[in-house]
């Protein structure tokens, strides 16, 4: 049995591409460094209610 191991890198640099559902706005600058809890973009989705009879 293989026992799981973490491997840690402080100098690995991560790179993810990530799109708004709809269109919005962007808060940041493109080669802008950023941390994992920045709010990089925002859009507003306004919820669709259906009433039934």
């Amino acid at each position: 049995m293989i026992a799981p191991t973490i491997e840690l890198s402080l100098l690995t640099k991560i790179i993810r591409r990530r799109e708004l559902p709809l269109p919005g706005k962007v808060l940041v600058r493109q080669g802008q460094q950023v941390e994992a809890r920045d709010i990089v973009a925002e859009t507003v989705i306004v919820p669709e209610h259906i009433f039934l009879d």
